[in-house]
């Protein structure tokens, strides 16, 4: 996880956002109109989670790093 800068990380948890709120909108279409769209809603909705998630950690875990390794305290 060290090759991931804040900048790709916090590009990567938007990306993971936009999928999430992609896969609710798909979620809430497929309960109103075609229920099998309800499921492919879910499944788009936990794949931007997860994503999103990937992202985050990354973020996390350069803080964390960052302030444990003195080197890495300019960046």
């Amino acid at each position: 996880m060290d090759t991931v800068t804040p900048p790709k990380g916090w590009h990567r948890f938007t990306q993971g956002l936009v999928v999430f709120a992609l896969g609710f909108i798909t979620m809430l279409a497929g309960a109103w109109w075609w229920f099998p769209l309800y499921y492919a809603g879910i499944v788009i909705l936990l794949c931007g989670f997860g994503w999103a998630m990937t992202g985050y950690l990354a973020l996390l875990w350069f803080r964390l790093t960052k302030n444990i390794n003195p080197a890495r305290r300019n960046d």
